[in-house]
């Protein structure tokens, strides 16, 4: 019969679609340089209306035509061939991302590797000489206090590897079916039965998607550097800013993954609208392991921190005969010779405690003209030894 369809494709109708969002990201990336060059300063040229006039059209777009992707997938349109091209389209965008973060690590091992010679001093950027640059080059500038690492870092690593086993779970539901149960307690106030995994992986997720962002904030607005001025603070920003607003995206996608479930569209059988916000949500669990490792661990490794600065605590100072004794610069200890009376511990000299100089420390385990060096950070908690 003419007309009739004899293949796995779906061949889609004309659609305004297209033509729509290419207008709007033109108007938008017009507006956007208008309001860049002056027209959020003192020069008012239209550019920020303009801008986000293009954004709104974008936006509309968006919403316009997934929400004809997922009436097609009602009507059952996505067969199996047509749903394993949208897997191989994803891919290849998760690829495509996977390279627009390579640009900014490789920005980063860059300005690492072969750093600039410059130091901050009070807050200032200061060039090193031509002559001096050899000498005075390191990374991160001299003088600049980074971001500890081992506090908020760590802790947003830890919900990012939760976020990815709670959507993990959520996928492994849908496909499993475990949907429904009796809604009790807190989960059944928000309409989730207490053997739907689905929704309460998905959740779990967002939840944790936004305390992720959240906590990213409050890391900006407290960073002991700044954007600006400095090559550090550029990539730094750029890197994690990226990634934050990928988090953002992520959470979104996500948000509407949680609707449509409620809605019921998803099922074992057809859900890749779910199986593609979950794949790009590990895409994003992996490039913050790459950030955390890179950016705040390696990155920074040997300058201040505002943490370390915060939480070092003093060594305590020992007194012969008593095990204990107050904080102060006499906590460090010099070698004395070998006595079968005392512990072998001497406080430094008066004048190394006036001058703040510390003697130099043999090997630890050296016996050679004496007994072994006691170290206060071996000390028990009352500054006995151990």
């Amino acid at each position: 019969m003419a007309g009739a369809k004899n293949h796995d494709y779906h061949i889609l109708p004309p659609s305004v679609w297209p033509l729509v969002g290419s207008m709007s990201a033109l108007v938008m990336a017009v507006g956007g340089v208008m309001w860049m060059h002056g027209g959020h300063v003192d020069k008012p040229n239209g550019g920020g209306w303009i801008f986000f006039i293009g954004l709104a059209g974008l936006l509309f777009t968006f919403y316009s035509w997934w929400a004809q992707v997922i009436a097609e997938a009602r009507a059952g349109d996505h067969t199996p061939v047509v749903q394993l091209h949208f897997r191989y389209g994803m891919i290849l965008f998760i690829a495509s991302e996977v390279m627009f973060f390579v640009g900014w690590f490789w920005a980063f091992f860059d300005f690492s590797l072969f750093p600039t010679a410059m130091s901050i001093v009070d807050g200032q950027v200061e060039r090193a000489a031509e002559g001096a640059a050899a000498v005075a080059a390191q990374w991160p500038p001299k003088g600049l206090t980074v971001i500890n690492p081992f506090e908020l870092p760590l802790l947003n690593t830890l919900i990012l590897l939760t976020s990815g086993t709670t959507v993990t779970w959520a996928h492994h539901a849908l496909i499993h079916n475990q949907r429904g149960g009796e809604k009790t307690g807190l989960w059944g106030m928000i309409g989730v039965g207490n053997r739907d995994g689905v929704l309460k992986g998905l959740w779990l997720t967002v939840i944790l998607g936004a305390l992720f962002s959240a906590i990213q904030a409050y890391e900006y607005v407290h960073a002991p550097f700044p954007f600006k001025g400095i090559n550090y603070g550029a990539a730094f920003f750029m890197a994690t800013g990226f990634h934050g607003f990928h988090v953002l995206i992520g959470t979104i996608f996500l948000i509407v993954c949680l609707v449509r479930a409620y809605r019921g569209d998803f099922t074992p059988r057809q859900h890749f609208g779910f199986e593609a916000a979950a794949w790009y949500w590990h895409f994003v669990d992996v490039v913050w392991l790459f950030l955390f490792v890179t950016v705040y661990v390696w990155g920074g490794w040997g300058a201040p921190s505002t943490a370390v600065e915060r939480s070092r605590p003093p060594l305590p100072a020992y007194h012969p005969g008593e095990g204990r004794g107050p904080v102060g610069k006499a906590a460090v200890t010099k070698r004395c010779p070998q006595s079968a009376t005392s512990p072998n511990w001497a406080p430094a000299s008066a004048g190394e405690v006036a001058s703040g100089e510390t003697p130099a420390l043999p090997n630890l385990f050296s016996r050679e003209g004496g007994s072994p060096v006691w170290i206060p950070a071996f000390a028990g908690k009352h500054g006995r030894t151990r």
